[in-house]
């Protein structure tokens, strides 16, 4: 507090400093009152000589006062609303994790508290597990009807495969080899089924797989269609490992590369890249072909859904659900484009092993 003397006339000086009280007669009286400074402490004195300075010091003591308990209560606020609002924060974090990863059934209420928080956790969690209840029903039952529904096919197959060891008319011939291409369709349709049923089941094992392998066995699998269809064949690939499941994985760059050959045109092209980027590795895999709406891109991700150019070509109408939901079920991205004259561009980015084992992503192979 500074200091600071008062002149009185008839009492001589007092300092109110209250650890030093000092006197002093005056020779003449200076007036009714005046504040004047000692001299050993003129540079720490605050010079009151009127009503005004007096008044002008408690607004400037009430203003860091007030500043001090303004700031002092929003420290405290901003602590209690934190404390308050934590659960929120764990709900929020626990909510996040579980929408990265569908087969993930975290309760969200695990702190045993009876409060409002804890009664909307409770309630999302009912909700939470209600979904996956539906969605394992759905998918069971898509797994029972394909295996149901396998077996005889099976046997049909080996009926009319039996028949045609026979000798027989051209005509009934003709028919039996009808019967088996659409028992072959039906039956290429319920392994899709199952292989949809199971990425969408999540990935039970997962193991790190050179994935450039993988698109250059497909490719090599794929050419004698594509060489049928009159379709070339590019590919671009490095060395690329990811982490998931090998034949998912499989099933995935397979249904790709001959959804692009299928759905081409004769003397088109296919044109297959694999790169990486910082911690993620991205197969492209773009074809010529005819034109498609992009009011058709949505919903070519839907199972038995195709383009309206695409319904005459082979095929279950499964290939990019089952991209879809492999893609999904290895935490990647699927990005799928029409091309400017025609086809489609189909992206698919997966994270590298040290980015997926986290959780928080050579030399080329060229040819043609």
């Amino acid at each position: 507090m500074p200091n600071y003397m008062i002149i009185d006339a008839a009492h001589g000086v007092r300092s109110t400093n209250p650890l030093a009280e000092v006197t002093a007669p005056l020779a003449a009286p200076v007036g009714p009152a005046a504040i004047v400074p000692r001299v050993d402490e003129v540079s720490s004195i605050a010079l009151i000589s009127s009503e005004d300075d007096v008044l002008a010091n408690l607004a400037m003591f009430s203003v860091l006062s007030l500043t001090g308990l303004a700031v002092l209560s929003l420290l405290v606020g901003w602590l209690i609303v934190g404390r308050i609002l934590s659960p929120v924060r764990r709900m929020t974090k626990a909510t996040e994790q579980m929408l990265r990863d569908p087969t993930l059934r975290r309760a969200l209420n695990d702190d045993g508290r009876d409060d409002e928080f804890s009664r909307l956790a409770r309630t999302m969690d009912s909700m939470v597990s209600r979904i996956h209840a539906s969605g394992d029903a759905h998918r069971r039952f898509a797994a029972n009807a394909s295996h149901e529904l396998s077996t005889p096919l099976a046997a049909t197959r080996t009926t009319i495969q039996v028949a045609l060891e026979k000798p027989l008319d051209a005509e009934i011939r003709e028919l039996l080899l009808t019967l088996l291409a659409s028992n072959e369709r039906s039956t290429a349709t319920l392994a899709a089924l199952l292989a949809l049923t199971r990425a969408q089941d999540g990935l039970e094992t997962s193991t790190n797989v050179e994935f450039s392998k993988t698109i250059s066995d497909c490719l090599d699998a794929a050419e004698p269609e594509a060489q049928m269809r009159s379709v070339t064949i590019y590919r671009t690939l490095v060395r690329a490992p990811v982490h998931g499941d090998a034949e998912l994985l499989t099933l995935l760059v397979d249904n790709l590369i001959r959804n692009s050959v299928r759905y081409n045109i004769s003397g088109g092209r296919v044109d297959v890249h694999l790169a990486t980027a910082y911690d993620e590795v991205r197969l492209t895999v773009v074809n010529t072909g005819e034109l498609v709406n992009e009011a058709d891109i949505s919903r070519l991700t839907e199972p038995f859904q195709r383009g309206h150019s695409r319904t005459g070509a082979q095929g279950s109408g499964l290939g990019l659900s089952l991209v879809a939901a492999i893609t999904e079920a290895h935490h990647g991205r699927l990005k799928i484009t029409s091309g400017k004259s025609g086809g489609l561009s189909v992206t698919v980015s997966l994270f590298q092993p040290s980015r997926v084992c986290s959780r928080n992503g050579g030399s080329g192979v060229g040819g043609q």
